[in-house]
């Protein structure tokens, strides 16, 4: 779980970096296994544009998601809620 100091870094750069509302490009690493991936789907919106690609051994999955966001506060929800997520790794 990131402290808050990281999230307070992230949203600081988030704020100067992007303009809001806009799309902003989530990317994670899962286990293969099809209940991680649900929840890792069910982190986004109906709206959002979803890619999968799954490692050469099969042990791994990698979702992109793009989604317009209002916020940078947003954005930190959706990883907030991505740490209930066992094995789930955050780029």
């Amino acid at each position: 779980m990131k402290d808050n100091k990281e999230y307070d870094k992230l949203k600081e750069l988030l704020e100067e970096d992007f303009s809001w509302p806009g799309e902003y490009m989530f990317k994670f690493i899962v286990p293969f296994l099809p209940k991680t991936i649900e929840q890792t789907e069910a982190l986004f919106d109906a709206n959002a544009s979803i890619t999968m690609r799954e490692s050469k051994s099969l042990k791994y999955m990698s979702i992109t998601a793009k989604q317009i966001m209002k916020n940078p506060s947003e954005v930190i929800a959706v990883y907030h809620k991505a740490e209930a997520i066992e094995g789930i790794m955050g780029l």
